[in-house]
């Protein structure tokens, strides 16, 4: 699967969005990194279905304004079970390639 930019920024993105609060960045930070996301959700590939929950979700965060600087409430369990579906995935999808004897 070919990713572009800004598959792999709403993938990081969704990531920090993802973490447990007592390691989860400076919730300042986390505001301007949520407008750089909304700024590139246009250009992701909808198109790869495995992407499709992640952009889906970046929508939902980027179409909201926090009602406390950098928490998104329950948004941010959500990130966390997305993100664990997208990293189980793709660790099964390297995994079948490496058996394969294709390159991982």
């Amino acid at each position: 699967m070919k990713l572009s930019l800004a598959d792999h920024l709403v993938i990081h993105a969704l990531g920090l969005i993802s973490r447990p609060t007592s390691v989860r960045i400076d919730p300042h930070e986390l505001s301007l990194e949520v407008d750089i996301l909304r700024s590139v959700l246009p250009t992701a590939s909808r198109g790869l279905l495995p992407l499709q929950p992640l952009i889906s979700l970046a929508e939902r965060i980027a179409s909201m304004s926090p009602r406390i600087a950098g928490c998104y409430g329950s948004l941010h369990d959500e990130a966390a079970q997305v993100m664990n579906r997208w990293d189980r995935y793709r660790m099964a999808e390297a995994w079948d390639r490496i058996n394969s004897g294709g390159r991982a």
